[in-house]
């Protein structure tokens, strides 16, 4: 097919390349540009597609990126750039004459390309037109132009189709390490809307992407744990803003709710602007939104694990990278209405259920038994035998007896193991008894001859510890996993070994400190 070409002026000078390469995008923020590219083709030529299609068509991106090639292809099946639009399309800061839905500066396809890579093509052929045209960006060139300018060809197509394809050369920023599964949650996450509604079909080297709502919490409310379950979700429709509405411009709606399952990443609300992710709904911890108006500024709480919403925002002003508001007095105003909403609201106490709402866990002897043999195999551990008896080599066969003398209710609803330790030449004999019983919940750590069996209680040379699983402790701070529990229990072994060395060797109190931190700096620490 017979090929033509000519210059198009970027406009302003090539500075801007520079400028660019500075940003501070986020890889997924980067790519989410040309994605906004192919939304914003799809929103403006809808009804073409509609017409064209009889109303089966359907966006579909595809992202490639190869590592060892150093090359990332951004291919979609849009609406394509018109011969008509061309010069407009790549002249910079120039958004489109239209009133736009993502791509309003003018700048984001060519501030990801040029911060991506420094040789970079775009080919394209728009819906309706048989023509295709490539433009090649190349740095170099760009920058040793006057003028900026780039090169377009132009080539009679045989057949009608319409398609983007952006190929960047010889990247810079991503790398063997790169998570590409992280990308991907990125990217699922900033288009959950689009993908929910199967609006957009998204794929990241041949893997469409998926985006899976979270549960949502069902019980009853804390202060009523026998009444009836109540979905904690809470509908945002209307937010007064008063004298700041500026004639309806500023608008909230969605959702806020309580997670089934508690969860530091899941948790925070994901701010929503056009269909799009702005911030939020991020899969590292690190950048998850929870302003302290709402969530308070303890990271550890249940409401910051638990509290989670999607609120859609109209008539707020974002950043030119699209990756957060802008922190002006209206962003301000909308955070204070939504907590006093939230605080405010005495029938759906959604704050307060956050705070105080504990799952009952249902402990019983699998857990115990996996916690004793745990604990087992830790005290019986080669490394642990030949390091405590230097710390009990002082305590003689017949001092061992008369440990704590008081006496509890035996435990029926218990796990026992009785295992033997090396203590400096001494088979010394432990017997741990870890309890599930609730009524013995407050309890964290017992020491005593009363925690021994009867065929135990003349013996020499034998201790005797119980541990409660079923704590406040462990119910306040979500701690439920023999992974979490194992920690701690190997603290309260500690502390019970030090208490039994301190008083057979008369040694006064701080002396349990000093066997506490040997214990915990040697054996106790390590990890079987």
């Amino acid at each position: 097919m017979k090929q033509n070409s000519e210059e198009l002026s970027l406009h302003p000078k090539p500075t801007f390349i520079r400028i660019f390469k500075a940003i501070n995008y986020t890889i997924w923020n980067a790519l989410a540009e040309f994605i906004d590219n192919s939304l914003e083709s799809y929103q403006q030529n809808h009804q073409k597609f509609n017409n064209h299609y009889q109303g089966k068509y359907k966006l579909r991106v595809e992202i490639e990126v190869d590592i060892d090639g150093k090359k990332i292809t951004i291919t979609d099946n849009a609406a394509g750039i018109s011969t008509g639009e061309i010069n407009r399309a790549f002249r910079i800061a120039e958004p489109p004459p239209k009133e736009s839905q993502l791509s309003e500066f003018g700048m984001g396809m060519k501030a990801a390309a040029c911060w991506f890579s420094d040789t970079w093509e775009v080919r394209t052929t728009a819906l309706g037109e048989r023509i295709e045209q490539t433009i090649f960006f190349d740095a170099d060139r760009v920058m040793s132009s006057e003028r900026g300018t780039l090169e377009v060809v132009r080539e009679a197509v045989e057949y009608q189709t319409h398609y983007t394809k952006i190929v960047l050369k010889d990247i810079q920023k991503i790398s063997s390490r790169t998570s590409r599964k992280t990308i991907q949650k990125h990217l699922a996450s900033i288009y959950r809307e689009f993908i929910r509604n199967k609006t957009l079909e998204l794929s990241f080297n041949q893997e469409v992407l998926s985006f899976t709502d979270s549960q949502i919490l069902k019980a009853p409310r804390y202060d009523n744990p026998n009444g009836d379950e109540i979905f904690w979700k809470k509908n945002i429709e209307e937010l007064d803003f008063g004298d700041h509405q500026n004639n309806g411009a500023l608008r909230v709606s969605g959702f806020v709710a309580l997670l089934e399952t508690t969860s530091p990443t899941k948790s925070g609300l994901v701010l929503i602007r056009r269909g799009r992710v702005i911030r939020g709904g991020s899969v590292d911890s690190n950048e998850v939104f929870k302003p302290p108006e709402i969530f308070g500024r303890s990271k550890g709480t249940f409401r910051s694990k638990r509290l989670f919403g999607e609120l859609h925002l109209e008539g707020f002003n974002v950043s030119f990278t699209k990756d957060g508001f802008q922190p002006d007095e209206n962003f301000e105003i909308f955070l204070n209405l939504l907590a006093d909403d939230l605080k405010g609201d005495k029938t759906f106490p959604i704050l307060k259920q956050a705070d105080e709402f504990r799952i009952k866990k249902n402990v019983g002897p699998t857990q115990a038994e996996d916690l004793v043999t745990k604990t087992k195999g830790t005290l019986e551990g080669e490394c642990l035998k030949n390091e405590l008896g230097d710390n009990l080599k002082k305590i003689s066969d017949s001092e061992v007896r008369q440990t704590i003398n008081y006496k509890i209710p035996h435990v029926q609803d218990s796990v026992r193991r009785e295992f033997e330790v090396k203590f400096s030449g001494c088979e010394w004999k432990i017997e741990l008894i870890v309890s599930y019983d609730p009524t013995k919940r407050n309890i964290l750590l017992d020491v005593g001859d009363h925690l021994l069996t009867k065929n135990s209680e003349n013996e020499n040379r034998t201790i005797g510890i119980g541990m409660s699983l079923v704590h406040p402790l462990f119910e306040n701070f979500d701690i439920n996993s023999p992974k979490k529990l194992d920690p701690i229990y190997r603290i309260c072994i500690a502390l019970a070994l030090s208490e039994v060395v301190a008083r057979k060797n008369g040694d006064p109190p701080q002396e349990i400190r000093h066997y506490l931190n040997e214990l915990l700096s040697g054996a106790l620490s390590r990890i079987n």
